[in-house]
């Protein structure tokens, strides 16, 4: 009589290798997609510094002192002398700069309300968005900036997270103002 040996795994041990990988992939997907986000939110705000400190250079280089209206179009000036970043592009079309994830930045130049320029920054994700507003910009002592303006909320110091869950959703528009 001939008794066979079988091999092999049975039903059940494979459908447990089955949910153990299905777990490791959720687990990995989520944490690739907060990676992506962060790298985003991080470059978006790298812009933000990078043309404000662009843009408070050139004014401090053309300004006479006279409050007239000269640099009113403050991201054209900054197109045609080319004193922006690599990593945002010129859209004519909208007169601003357009970066990662589509967002836009329009500067203007506004010395009659106490300030020296303003950055108009276009559609955020709210994860982006909640991350600029929660960013510490410093102060005007250190790098000029003032405040900023999400909706009705105003604040010269960064938002706190319930506050930016509160105002921040998808296509959100920040307004910085920087002396």
């Amino acid at each position: 009589m001939k008794t066979s040996m079988q091999s092999g795994r049975s039903m059940i041990e494979m459908m447990g290798v089955l949910a153990i990988i299905g777990v490791l992939s959720i687990g990995g997907f989520s944490m690739m997609t907060k990676i992506s986000n962060s790298r985003k939110s991080n470059a978006i705000i790298d812009e933000i510094s990078s043309l404000a400190g662009k843009a408070r250079g050139i004014i401090r280089e053309y300004d006479d002192g006279d409050t007239g209206d000269e640099y009113s179009g403050l991201s054209g000036f900054l197109q045609k002398s080319r004193a922006y970043p690599d990593a945002v592009e010129w859209d004519a079309g909208c007169n601003c700069f357009i970066g990662t994830d589509d967002v836009s930045y329009t500067l203007t130049y506004n010395k009659t309300n106490g300030s020296l320029f303003e950055m108009d920054v276009d559609g955020l994700s709210a994860e982006a968005c909640m991350e600029v507003v929660s960013t510490n910009w410093g102060s005007v002592g250190t790098n000029g900036f003032v405040k900023i303006t999400i909706g009705e909320k105003t604040s010269s110091t960064p938002l706190g997270i319930g506050d930016a869950s509160d105002v921040c959703e998808d296509d959100s528009s920040v307004k910085f103002t920087f002396r």
